[in-house]
């Protein structure tokens, strides 16, 4: 359970190690095992592996007369096979014409191939598409924001329909060549559309990406520095409260700020992707600490350590999209 995507990080070493000995002194405790790290020990640590190979999604995209299939991906179930597509129609359209361009996409990708993984492959490899799911947007910039006007769901029983057909006052089913369709329209479309405008230059977008950025890093920092400190015995329990209290709720409250960043243009979603996703993470550490302080148990030790890792994992994707950001 050690090996993941081909991968195994010395954080994942450490802890597995921490909680194999911990084991052994729970059995033999007349005996108890203390792991002991030193930077200049050296070693060598042997996994037993099987081979490895990445499952790569079919990509898939098409043109309709009135609308463009960008990308389908996978949500198929063990019991369904389950698609969504996300369609550019260059206009918001009426009701009757989202139902029918949602009716022609059913039939384009009913025998479609994509697949999330083997397993569903080889349950659903003969079989027609019984749900799809559509995601309206006007242009590009709506796709790369996962901006959509409109939302909706095809399904191929009565059955599913009643199951997956959301009833809430901002969905209503409209007929179909295809049978019914539940349409969802986005009340916040226009705002966020707007929001989307605001343009900067790729160069101010970078600048006040790296502003913000180093300021959840700079706090991310501090914050692990005071959990070592106190795990090391430099700061005692009540003092690493102290100061680590206050921190967590500053990142929360920066978090907050990183959404009033304009949304970016597509050459740079993979960039602004990885700051967020570093953000969140850095947010996560926050929540983690305040509940390790809460609780002080074993578990949430754990979660702590754990969104240590990530936060690290985050910051290196950061760094290969934008070396020096």
């Amino acid at each position: 359970h050690l090996v993941r995507r081909g991968r195994i990080s010395l954080q994942e070493i450490c802890q597995e190690t921490i909680r194999l000995s911990g084991m052994s002194s729970r059995a033999v405790s007349a005996i108890r095992q203390h792991p002991v790290w030193r930077s200049a020990m050296g070693g060598t640590v042997y996994f037993r592996v099987s081979p490895w190979k990445q499952w790569k999604v079919r990509a898939f995209h098409a043109v309709g007369q009135d609308f463009r299939i960008c990308r389908v991906t996978p949500l198929s179930t063990t019991k369904t096979k389950r698609l969504a597509a996300f369609i550019n129609t260059g206009r918001r359209m009426t009701d009757t014409e989202l139902a029918a361009v949602t009716a022609c996409a059913a039939a384009m990708t009913a025998d479609l191939p994509v697949f999330a993984g083997s397993r569903t492959a080889r349950i659903h490899r003969d079989r027609k598409t019984e749900v799809l799911w559509c995601y309206f947007g006007m242009d590009d910039r709506d796709q790369a924001g996962s901006l959509y006007y409109a939302t909706a769901v095809w399904a191929a029983s009565e059955k599913l329909r009643q199951t997956l057909y959301p009833k809430d006052r901002h969905s209503r089913v409209v007929e179909s060549p295809s049978g019914p369709v539940c349409l969802t329209g986005n009340i916040s479309y226009a705002i966020l559309k707007d929001m989307q405008e605001e343009r900067l230059s790729e160069e101010a977008y970078v600048h006040r990406l790296k502003e913000t950025c180093s300021i959840m890093i700079t706090m991310g920092e501090a914050l692990i520095w005071l959990y070592r400190e106190q795990e090391n015995r430099a700061l005692s329990r009540e003092e690493f409260r102290r100061r680590a209290e206050p921190l967590a709720e500053q990142i929360r409250r920066q978090y907050v700020r990183t959404g009033e960043m304009p949304l970016p243009d597509p050459a740079l979603q993979d960039l602004w992707e990885a700051s967020d996703d570093t953000a969140g993470c850095i947010t996560d550490l926050a929540v983690n600490t305040e509940k390790f302080l809460e609780k002080g148990d074993h578990v949430h030790q754990w979660l702590l350590e754990d969104s240590i890792r990530r936060y690290y994992d985050a910051v290196g994707r950061l760094a290969e999209k934008r070396p020096g950001l």
